[in-house]
């Protein structure tokens, strides 16, 4: 009996080696298809509710990171935005909340919000190269926006305008 045993375990993994064999030889395995970036498959299937909203006079598009886990996450591996497109955090209380570029792929505008509503801050440009630099440790906020760089000088938003969701 133990012998049968044997045979079967070993009969079974030729099967799966053979059907392995089988679907190599038959797939193109270019380096085209299997160059991919841990970001891709670290953040691709994340899902953030989205909401329209009005700064600045301008109506965007934003994903909301409004959990601890998604607020760290934030833009990280996120290679594009399309104008008007961007991201909001909203936060429990007013308070200082700083930001960073940790594994940011691409320059952002970051503009602070404060609890009614009002720009209180505007940091243009910022490079992903700028990490482990902390931006807005000093600035009271309750909300803060990230738009591709340039986004906030596109829709014209300035310190002291108002954010508000539609």
């Amino acid at each position: 009996m133990q012998k049968s045993k044997k045979n079967n375990y070993i009969f079974a993994t030729v099967l799966i080696v053979i059907f392995f064999v089988i679907i190599g030889v038959n797939r193109d395995w270019s380096t085209e298809e299997i160059n991919f970036s841990l970001e891709e498959i670290v953040y691709r299937d994340v899902s953030y509710p989205q909401v329209e909203a009005k700064i600045g006079g301008q109506k965007v598009s934003l994903a909301v990171a409004h959990t601890e886990e998604l607020r760290a996450l934030g833009l990280s591996g996120v290679s594009r935005l399309s104008e008007g497109e961007g991201m909001l955090f909203p936060f429990p209380k007013e308070g200082s909340h700083a930001f960073w570029m940790k594994d940011t792929l691409m320059s952002l505008d970051i503009i602070w919000i404060d609890s009614d509503g009002i720009i209180v801050h505007i940091e243009p440009n910022v490079a992903p190269e700028t990490y482990p630099q902390k931006f807005g440790e000093d600035i009271d906020s309750q909300y803060v926006v990230e738009l591709r760089a340039g986004g906030a000088a596109e829709l014209r938003i300035e310190i002291g305008e108002t954010f508000q969701l539609l």
